[in-house]
């Protein structure tokens, strides 16, 4: 959703044949311009609509990235506190001195994980300079 509406097919088109990503390789899964999981941490911090939402021909696209990479830490600047799910337990001890209620609490977590083997070539490719998940240096 985006702007009360959301996106189009025309907008938003699947990057799959058939109903689903069964059979799609990782390479295709990359590729793939209109993959959500791209760049998804700015997408979902930024706010959308200073770059028209899902309508890619609104913006060029590196003045959309820097735009939406400018609202994410716009945003992020204005939280309290946030945390990344993969390392739960490290947030939890770093948000006690934030909240003195809960040190005594023990909480409910579950494992850290996020932990892939991948080849060269596709590390290469997700690590390259430029690539939209690693637009801040």
């Amino acid at each position: 959703m985006c702007d009360g509406r959301t996106p189009t097919p025309e907008e938003l088109p699947p990057c799959y044949e058939g109903t689903d990503w069964s059979g799609c390789t990782l390479q295709e899964f990359m590729d793939c311009p209109y993959n959500l999981a791209s760049n998804r941490q700015v997408r979902m911090l930024a706010d959308l609509s200073l770059v028209g939402c899902y309508n890619l021909s609104f913006i060029p696209e590196g003045k959309r990235a820097q735009l939406l990479l400018d609202s994410a830490k716009k945003n992020l600047r204005g939280m309290a506190f946030f945390g990344l799910t993969e390392f739960q337990r490290k947030t939890h001890f770093l948000r006690l001195p934030l909240h003195p209620a809960v040190q005594g609490q023990r909480s409910q977590q579950a494992p850290e994980s996020g932990h892939v083997v991948l080849r060269r070539s596709r590390k290469a490719g997700i690590q390259a300079p430029g690539a939209p998940d690693h637009i801040v240096r």
